[in-house]
């Protein structure tokens, strides 16, 4: 999940892909831990909203690069 969404965090929260790679993954440790080593959809949400607060940006945004990051996905599977 991490490596999915990764990207599309740092296009629209304008920073690095390995800075969000790394802020994101820390956050995820950090809450794993703090659920007794339970890696759930809620432990990453947490993670991702941590992440949010860091770096602020608007569901609006963040569908839109989630949709742009499909479409190349969907580009690239069809130029191989």
């Amino acid at each position: 999940m991490v490596a999915d969404i990764v990207p599309v965090l740092a296009a629209v929260c304008e920073v690095d892909a390995d800075q969000a790679n790394t802020e994101l993954g820390t956050a995820l440790v950090e809450f794993t831990a703090a659920r007794g080593g339970v890696t759930d959809t809620r432990t990453f949400l947490d993670a991702v909203m941590a992440f949010r607060d860091v770096h602020p940006f608007d569901l609006e945004s963040f569908q839109a690069g989630q949709k742009a990051r499909e479409e190349l996905d969907a580009r690239a599977a069809g130029a191989t």
